[in-house]
């Protein structure tokens, strides 16, 4: 009886002591698996951030082609542009050369104007200077600022001068009026010295 007693204690320890290590190994399994759960939510998590990560990835890959094929547009537009300018400001050179060499005129960059500078107009003294003062507007037209020696044709020129495209011939009226001035002074030095001659004369 006493045998069968401790049997019954010893199975009874024994019980417990399976309850208690069956309530541990449940507890584990269930603290297990809510790690488990939560490992797989952050890795859910990493995995669309991922996949949200790869698009922006292919958006700023795609950015950066449009965006570089732009630049390369704009550089070859750029160098398009250059060549251009270099062309016309070769055939503006030349212009200009044959304007001094030609006509006697030359450019002067001023503070915020321009000056035409003749010479070559007055047969008597070639050196002399006749010029223009001449101030880009906003809008791009062209304004008279000085002239000297005074033309009486000042106001028609001016006119020209404002409208859009005759600079030449603004240019090429400029110098046929300082040439008529000149011509002008001329006839009137050769009528004073007719008139001095004919005052010495005998009557």
């Amino acid at each position: 009886m006493r045998v069968a007693s401790g049997e019954v204690e010893s199975l009874n320890d024994r019980y417990v002591k399976l309850e208690r290590q069956a309530a541990e190994v449940q507890q584990f399994m269930s603290r297990d698996c809510a790690e488990r759960d939560t490992l797989r939510g952050v890795a859910d998590s990493l995995v669309g951030e991922r996949t949200s990560l790869q698009r922006r990835l292919l958006q700023i890959r795609s950015e950066l082609e449009s965006e570089t094929k732009d630049a390369e547009a704009l550089e070859q537009e750029l160098q398009q542009t250059r060549a251009e300018q270099s062309t016309r400001l070769g055939a503006l050179d030349k212009v200009l050369r044959l304007y001094q060499s030609v006509l006697g005129l030359e450019l002067v960059p001023g503070d915020d104007e321009l000056h035409l500078v003749f010479t070559l107009v007055d047969p008597r003294d070639p050196a002399r200077r006749f010029a223009f003062g001449v101030k880009v507007l906003e809008d791009n037209t062209y304004m008279v600022t000085s002239c000297e020696p005074q033309l009486e044709s000042l106001g028609e020129l001016s006119q020209l001068l404002r409208q859009e495209n005759r600079f030449a011939d603004f240019v090429k009226a400029a110098r046929r009026g300082f040439s008529g001035l000149v011509q002008r002074e001329i006839e009137e030095e050769e009528e004073a010295e007719e008139a001095q001659a004919a005052a010495r004369r005998p009557a």
